[in-house]
């Protein structure tokens, strides 16, 4: 005779073959075999009655396990669409290849237009300071030579003025 027993060990029940106590009321026959079956399962397969209710809890926590990890499926699944339409969305917004490569080589024209430009005017500006240098150059000489008449002026005028006095004086005389 094969026994099942719940995990509780209330009232084992009979699952096949013949039994002598067939013929027995639930009652009786729990009363009878009830206890020997309870201490002879536990012994055989080595798992206490506590220790399966225990499992039978945390199967029941499991369960609750079960719904929350459904939940936060489809959370996950909520938010794996969300970003699938934020993926298209950004493929959509996607620049043309072909436009970005003309836009390239416009920039890239231009940078060439701006660097020739750039050197004509760095050598208009080296023209300019060598000009510059050449016009102070030709002003310090004429400053120079301005000055010379000058101080060949105030003689002159020295000279005259002297040459006034003498001839007073030889006029007076």
């Amino acid at each position: 005779m094969f026994l099942q027993h719940d995990i509780t060990g209330a009232v084992p029940t009979k699952r096949s073959g013949p039994s002598q106590a067939s013929h027995l009321p639930n009652q009786q026959y729990a009363a009878t075999f009830g206890p020997m079956c309870k201490i002879s399962w536990e012994s055989a397969r080595g798992f206490p009655v506590a220790e399966l209710e225990a499992q039978s809890r945390v199967s029941a926590s499991s369960e609750t396990g079960n719904e929350e990890l459904t939940q936060s499926v489809a959370e996950m699944e909520a938010l794996i669409k969300a970003k699938d339409e934020e993926i298209k969305t950004l493929r959509g917004k996607k620049p043309d290849f072909s436009e970005l490569e003309k836009e390239k080589e416009e920039a890239s024209q231009r940078m060439q237009d701006l660097e020739v430009k750039n050197s004509e005017l760095e050598k208009q500006v080296q023209t300019a300071e060598i000009a510059l240098a050449s016009s102070q150059d030709s002003r310090n000489r004429a400053q120079s030579a301005v000055q010379k008449v000058i101080e060949t002026l105030d003689v002159k005028i020295y000279d005259l003025s002297d040459l006034r006095q003498n001839l007073a004086k030889l006029l007076e005389d």
